[in-house]
């Protein structure tokens, strides 16, 4: 079994950089706090050379960079790292709707988060690399997500 080429911080990206660069291909990607293992996850299921749609490494990090209402993983961040820290005035502005919750996770994602990712050469192999990081292949699994 092949070794997952994925960084591991320091040699990470910052989400506070975004956006940066990153190929619009399948791929296995990490979420870090620091040096902890927060998520990972895959991109790529519905990738075609010929017609790449969003579905793609640079499209699902955007997303999460973004904090996307669409998108899980704000959610995941908001209930697991922001929700406790909010002050009531905080909540007040999200009950009047005068706030989302992906307001705060964009924050906290921009402010807190980093990432990694590897490039695959179909969505197959992004999901066997993203199942053996979740299993701890890494030598921790994932907090939000682990098998």
């Amino acid at each position: 079994m092949d070794q997952i080429p994925i960084a591991r911080p320091p040699d990470v990206h910052r989400f506070f950089d975004w956006p940066i660069d990153i190929p619009e291909v399948p791929g296995t990607y990490a979420i870090w706090q620091g040096p902890t293992l927060i998520y990972t996850g895959e991109a790529g299921k519905n990738w075609k050379p010929e017609r790449p749609g969003s579905g793609h490494l640079k499209g699902r990090l955007s997303d999460h960079a973004n904090a996307q209402r669409a998108d899980v993983f704000p959610t995941y961040v908001f209930e697991r790292f922001v929700g406790r820290q909010l002050a009531d005035e905080d909540w007040s502005l999200i009950e009047t709707g005068e706030r989302h919750m992906t307001h705060y996770a964009r924050e906290f994602i921009r402010a807190e988060l980093s990432f990694s990712f590897v490039p695959t050469s179909d969505h197959s192999q992004a999901l066997e690399w993203e199942k053996r990081i979740r299993a701890g292949e890494l030598g921790v699994k994932p907090l939000i997500n682990p098998l």
